[in-house]
């Protein structure tokens, strides 16, 4: 299909209703769970809620003065809306990304049509909990847009929003490569690169130059995440203790070459996906699907919202291939189980065999999609 043609008919059904009726039906939902969040946000005692706050409450720099493990646009948001207390930052954290879930639909209805749409706003039901209390739907909002925009040939707002991607999440850098899948889609890249290079250059002026870095190891951790693939197996086969750092309970230690390793495996991931997929019609679906749950699988750091990063891309898939999207679907419920079942991260055997069995279906979606997987 290319890119100019129509989206599936509006008419389309999912498990009997129509897409549209749907799409309502979970907007009214996701509306209903914010104002139960936004309700309770006065006994809040979330301890990233109560980060964003403490960092928009800071009279000094972010990155220059403290370590911030946040991409410069996400930061620049918790200073927006947080400092005024943690029920108010929850408040308004829960807004935005509400704002931000409507945005993700409607780059979907744009790009690929209701039916994409109203499956992305399905498989996202387990995650609404703690994606509203987090930022990270900001980032997965302007990539939706960036690929929903370059199937429509709009070059330059495409390019402007996986920029500005980029700079909301750093996992959505990895996708950059699939706007050059063409030779008339080259124009976006320009443009993103134009945006990287204005925001990267603010970011440096303002925070110096230790940014990157801080973002990349999250505060400077040096454990494994017991989330994460390796910090589940070092539960299950080792005895080391578990110990609390940036705010998430780790185990083990992380080197540098360590995860100098799993950023080459990640980049050797996209170059071997570009040169096998960089024809494909619709770079939206396998390609950013599988990277990102490659990013997903192999990050030292996974807390669960990170998960969010899967949602679009599964919803694509759906339809393209259901093998892939069923491993996905999987790693999406799972997440949502283990919030349910341990609200504060805590190591459990349960919570890790769940975590364990979440990070293997990550690994065949990466599988399925970037090297098994037959092109559509």
């Amino acid at each position: 299909m290319s890119d100019a043609e129509a989206a599936p008919a509006p008419d389309d059904r999912i498990l009997g209703v129509p897409a549209a009726g749907l799409i309502i039906a979970l907007l009214v939902v996701r509306v209903v769970v914010a104002i139960l969040l936004i309700a309770w946000s006065g006994r809040i005692e979330d301890e990233g809620i109560l980060r964003y706050d403490r960092v928009a409450a800071s009279p000094v720099t972010p990155y220059r003065n403290f370590q911030v493990e946040w991409m410069p646009v996400q930061t620049a948001v918790v200073q927006a809306v947080g400092g005024r207390g943690g029920a108010a930052t929850a408040a308004g954290v829960t807004v935005v990304a509400v704002v931000a879930d409507a945005a993700v639909a409607a780059a979907l209805v744009r790009g690929w049509g209701l039916r994409t749409a109203a499956n992305y706003l399905l498989l996202g039901l387990p995650l609404l909990g703690v994606a509203y209390a987090r930022l990270d739907l900001i980032a997965v909002a302007f990539a939706a847009w960036a690929f929903a925009l370059t199937r429509r040939g709009r070059d330059g707002p495409a390019g402007v929003a996986l920029g500005l991607a980029a700079l909301s999440g750093l996992w959505a850098a990895f996708l950059l490569p699939w706007v050059t899948l063409r030779r008339r889609r080259r124009p976006t890249l320009v443009w993103a690169a134009a945006v990287l290079a204005a925001g990267g250059a603010a970011w440096f002026l303002v925070g110096g130059p230790k940014g990157p870095m801080q973002v990349l190891s999250y505060r400077g951790a040096t454990g494994w995440d017991v989330q994460s693939t390796v910090g589940s197996l070092l539960q299950v086969f080792t005895d080391g203790a578990t110990f609390l750092e940036g705010g998430i309970l780790r185990i083990g230690f992380a080197s540098s070459a360590t995860r100098t390793a799993i950023l080459a495996l990640v980049l050797g991931a996209t170059a071997m996906a570009w040169l096998r997929w960089r024809s494909d019609e619709d770079p939206a679906s396998r390609p950013a699907l599988g990277i990102t749950a490659t990013i997903l699988a192999l990050s030292p750091t996974f807390p669960p919202e990170w998960t969010a990063i899967l949602v679009p891309w599964t919803a694509l898939m759906w339809d393209e291939d259901r093998r892939i999207a069923l491993a996905a679907v999987v790693a999406i419920a799972l997440t949502g189980v283990l919030t349910a079942v341990s609200p504060d991260a805590e190591s459990t055997a349960l919570t890790t065999a769940i975590v364990l069995v979440r990070q293997v279906a990550l690994m065949a979606v990466a599988g399925w999609a970037l090297v098994l997987g037959r092109r559509a």
